[in-house]
């Protein structure tokens, strides 16, 4: 991010501001449908001509999103299933291993449902600050059916698909299937560190999820504001958050985790 500030040269003793945002860095952020095409369609069986032009995305951009998300979350900690701190940077996440960490949490994904996934991305970092951004671990085209099989509505973690994809068909599996095949919403490069302390303090990998994208017409990506997590029981849609405030109805008992710090700027 990068902000600048100026006199305001039609008010007196006034100055301006202006910032700017690097929305396809690494910072967090949300993918419109329209991000990713493959083989020359985007989502619903759109034309690549019918949906860019030279103002931006004519269709399928964050317009879908400008009410926020409000739905369950579900953390599956990839890293913690393995034993380890965090995944090498080679490594994929499995179909089987999405599997076998619900297995662990004991509960299943469910249509609908945020699945968040955990390969300890910000301990790697830590550990070595000099890593290529390019070369992460994250999920391979398995992991991606596995997400149209429990019809997950939204996608986010510490991960994205592995980059490289080693796939020679698709270099980026998860957003050409996901945006332009299934449909998903993605947010992008959550820092999860505060999340997995208080699911594994309370034992309970389920929660309410909320985010307010910002709405910017014709875009592609956005900044992802507010992107909160409350721990509850289902129905999640009883527990609600609000500008850092969490609470629960009488009806769901949930515990407010805050924000989600975000890599970069």
């Amino acid at each position: 991010m990068e902000h600048t500030i100026d006199s305001e040269p039609a008010v007196a003793d006034a100055v301006v501001d202006q910032i700017t945002l690097d929305i396809h860095g690494w910072g967090t952020h949300l993918d419109a449908l329209g991000h990713c095409h493959l083989r020359g369609m985007a989502y619903n069986g759109r034309r690549d001509d019918t949906v860019l032009g030279p103002e931006g995305l004519r269709r399928l951009w964050v317009a879908a999103t400008r009410g926020g998300i409000f739905t369950c979350g579900v953390l599956l900690d990839i890293a913690q299933l393995r034993g380890v701190e965090w995944l090498d940077p080679t490594e994929f996440v499995t179909a089987d291993d999405l599997d076998r960490a619900e297995q662990a949490a004991g509960l299943t994904v469910e249509s609908g449902d945020a699945l968040i996934v955990h390969v300890g991305l910000d301990a790697r970092l830590s550990a070595h600050p000099d890593a290529a951004p390019r070369c992460r671990a994250g999920l391979d085209t398995s992991a991606v059916l596995w997400l149209r099989e429990r019809d997950a509505a939204i996608f986010g973690g510490d991960c994205i698909e592995r980059l490289p994809s080693g796939d020679p068909d698709l270099d980026l599996p998860l957003h050409r299937l996901g945006l332009a095949r299934i449909g998903l919403t993605f947010l992008e490069w959550l820092a999860l560190d505060r999340l997995v302390q208080v699911v594994d303090r309370f034992g309970r990998s389920e929660f309410l999820l909320t985010a307010a994208p910002l709405v910017i017409a014709s875009v592609c990506r956005v900044a992802a504001q507010s992107v909160r997590h409350v721990l509850t029981a289902r129905p999640c849609a009883l527990s609600f958050c609000y500008m850092g405030v969490g609470a629960a109805s009488n009806r769901s008992c949930g515990w407010f985790v805050g924000a989600c710090s975000t890599y970069g700027s």
